[in-house]
């Protein structure tokens, strides 16, 4: 209709102007004052988080109908995103116990304004390392074609996707535990889900996480396995940690309220990663998740990746708990080879 047309309209004319600005336009720089315990620095401290919301929310914009030529423009707002995160990241730290602790909790628990869709199109991006398929490029310059591959290969833009769908997933968790108290609060009584899942809909801890659960842990998997094999690639540390919280988060997720992205995951797959791992019965989508996690577990010890390597490893007790007869002596197994290292 006429609204939404005119309301594209003004969202790609913002776009357009956005790409040739930057942060000094806004009057934001490393020098302003970004401190909350005055009120000239909550007011930058807004401002440059308004910003950063109206940043995530173009990428969101372009990536839900993603043209070839677009690719730069994402490039252009990326680098204008990551510049303003250093800045708010070197901003003086408040004590735990500031009088502004609770303007502080309410600008840093922020959910990213970019959509589950729209995560799950660019991991699909950066697991494929490219924004277009190598016909589509084919048909656009090669310019074009190189800005698509390079951002989509870049790690801090890799590591600025994995962390949007951390966030999403993080709150995602804390609306699930937050569901279960109230539940217990009102003492398990059914006639309350509707208004249970009213709340936590306004909340925003509702999102269709099955959309991204399964790409997010194959980008994960692929990019854990990579740096393992490389462990000397340039910025793998940050990559790594922040797919394996991406991985445990799946896990979390995928155990508590969404089952079949386990199915999803191992699907078409024959059984064959299963074999060779102590304590693994019969073929099931359990035990072949679990060979998953296992296979990224001895790759994450082998390239002395021991902070992530105690994370999945966290996450494969978790995911084994919930599985007992099919996955009991396998964890048993798991458990005394980590007593013995």
């Amino acid at each position: 209709n006429s609204v939404s047309t005119i309301l594209a309209q003004d969202c790609n004319n913002l776009y357009q102007r956005m790409l040739h600005t930057n942060l000094e336009d806004f009057g934001i720089d490393k020098a302003m004052d970004v401190d909350v315990k005055l009120p000239p620095g909550q007011v930058n401290l807004h401002n440059c988080y308004v910003l950063l919301g109206c940043i995530e929310a173009l990428l969101d914009l372009k990536m839900s109908s993603i043209k070839q030529d677009d690719v730069k423009g994402l490039g252009v707002l990326f680098e204008m995103h990551e510049r303003l995160t250093a800045i708010l990241s070197g901003r003086p730290k408040a004590p735990k116990k500031d009088k502004n602790e609770f303007f502080i909790r309410l600008i840093e628990k922020r959910t990213p304004h970019i959509s589950v869709d729209s995560l799950a199109s660019f991991l699909d991006v950066l697991r494929e390392g490219d924004f277009a398929s190598s016909q589509e490029l084919s048909n656009v310059q090669s310019t074009q074609g190189s800005a698509g591959r390079k951002l989509a290969r870049n790690t801090s833009f890799r590591v600025f996707i994995l962390q949007q769908c951390n966030a999403i997933l993080e709150r995602a968790i804390e609306g699930k535990k937050h569901h279960a108290r109230v539940i217990l609060a009102c003492g398990g009584i059914v006639q309350n889900k509707a208004v249970v899942e009213n709340v936590l809909r306004l909340e925003g801890c509702n999102t269709a996480l099955s959309k991204m659960g399964v790409p997010l842990f194959r980008t994960c998997e692929t990019f854990v396995l990579a740096a393992c094999n490389n462990a000397a690639l340039s910025g793998s540390e940050n990559l790594v940690l922040a797919a394996c919280t991406a991985i445990r988060n799946v896990v979390t997720i995928a155990i508590s309220s969404e089952p079949h992205i386990i199915e999803e995951v191992v699907a078409g797959e024959t059984g064959g990663a299963t074999a060779g791992i102590e304590g693994l019965g019969r073929v099931t989508p359990h035990t072949q998740f679990y060979s998953h996690l296992h296979h990224l577990l001895v790759g994450l010890v082998k390239g002395e990746f021991h902070k992530e390597a105690e994370i999945v490893t966290n996450a494969m007790f978790d995911f084994c708990s919930c599985y007992p007869d099919e996955l009991g002596k396998a964890v048993a197994a798991l458990a005394l080879q980590t007593c013995k290292e």
